[in-house]
């Protein structure tokens, strides 16, 4: 075999062992879809550093895509994004990423669970991220398989979501947001993009949208809990309290850390993960620290999203 396989924990993932002079390669290319299409998130442990090895590896699960709202792209690779946390040089100097005091930790780059673009009509296939520069604590990336938590999803849940669609809204003002905020959070430092979507750039470019609660993935025939806790609002037709209840109980189902595998990076890791099918967090750095990753994403779309008022 091209790869070696090994599971990555009980609910998710598996961990890919390759030779990285091969990659390119038919055989291995061949290989790496179907254990993407058969786990959905796939680590490559200290497997490089340089975007060149990382597009070449994303490569060789489709088309890549220029990323539609972050515009931080590296030089000479347009195809990759910068996802660093940078410690400010001086006090009052703004970070790309807010700073948030959560169960009394401040924490930079936290994002509670989501998929991708579920703010758009169209979501991308996968994204890989990669290792620069890990801090001393923190800084872990949580993954989840949605179809492992249909599977785990109470029957009686089951009945009740089949055939809804969740409503999402753009929303870069964590402090708004309507699920995953804990009780005691506060915001610390704003982000240097915090003054860039005002209410007319939220209204204009991105429309609310909806995605159906549960569908069923092309490549095994399995159903998947298609719901991102982040930029959830609500439940098309049902504005009410009986809906937003709903939603949250499948949301709390959704952020049930004993499903997840939660990754401690190295400088070097890759980790790709299915959009279509994985749910993804971000734990956060103590805002001392710096954090530097990038990341690549895939191109394609799942055909199930629409902007609402939209046939």
């Amino acid at each position: 075999m091209p790869i070696t396989i090994e599971k990555l924990s009980p609910h998710v993932g598996a961990r890919i062992t390759l030779d990285p002079a091969r990659i390119g390669d038919p055989a291995m290319t061949e290989a790496l879809r179907r254990a993407f299409a058969d786990h959905g998130v796939l680590l490559f442990p200290r497997i490089g550093t340089s975007p060149d090895i990382h597009v070449a590896l994303s490569r060789c699960f489709g088309r890549l895509q220029v990323h539609p709202v972050n515009r931080n792209q590296v030089e000479g690779f347009p195809e990759v994004v910068d996802m660093s946390y940078t410690p400010p040089r001086r006090p009052g100097d703004l970070s790309y990423h807010a700073v948030y005091r959560i169960e009394g930790r401040e924490l930079a780059g936290w994002l509670p669970w989501h998929f991708d673009l579920s703010y758009m009509a169209e979501i991308n296939h996968g994204s890989m991220l990669r290792a620069l520069e890990v801090p001393p604590e923190g800084g872990r990336t949580g993954f989840m398989d949605r179809i492992r938590l249909y599977e785990l999803l109470p029957d009686d849940l089951k009945r009740r979501i089949e055939g809804l669609d969740v409503v999402y809204r753009f929303q870069p003002d964590m402090m708004k947001r309507r699920y995953c905020r804990p009780a005691d959070m506060a915001l610390v430092a704003p982000s240097m993009k915090a003054g860039m979507f005002d209410g007319d750039v939220l209204d204009r470019d991105f429309p609310p949208v909806a995605h159906p609660m549960v569908y069923t993935d092309r490549d095994s025939g399995r159903k998947v809990l298609n719901v991102a806790p982040l930029f959830a609002v609500g439940i098309v037709g049902m504005d009410d309290p009986k809906g937003d209840a709903l939603l949250g109980a499948v949301i709390d189902h959704c952020c049930t850390a004993d499903f997840a595998y939660f990754h401690r990076w190295a400088v070097g890791d890759m980790i790709i993960w299915d959009n279509w099918r994985a749910l993804h967090s971000a734990e956060g750095v103590p805002p001392h620290h710096p954090r530097r990753m990038q990341r690549t994403s895939l191109a394609g779309d799942y055909g199930l999203g629409r902007v609402l008022g939209k046939v």
